[in-house]
């Protein structure tokens, strides 16, 4: 959620943002993981585990500010090479 006063293209990363992304993602995995042990294929549904853990690892990365995630990343600019 970027506040009101904040500049172009200054993105603010608040804790309420990541809870709420973060948390989503881990929901959206445990609902996803609760139907793939319904699934009786064997195929369907080690491709439907798959895909939750890639949604909770999604989450986990997003609350705790893991890279992609993270703001240091964010800071570094590029300085172009002078020759």
């Amino acid at each position: 959620m970027a506040s009101a006063g904040a500049g172009e293209g200054e993105d603010k990363d608040c804790l309420g943002c990541r809870l709420v992304g973060g948390g989503g993602c881990l929901g959206a995995s445990m609902y996803v993981c609760y139907h793939a042990s319904r699934n009786t294929h064997p195929t369907g549904r080690l491709l439907t585990l798959l895909f939750a853990g890639a949604l909770g690892g999604v989450g986990l990365t997003r609350l705790l500010q893991l890279p992609p995630f993270d703001k240091s990343n964010r800071d570094r600019t590029t300085t172009p090479a002078t020759s």
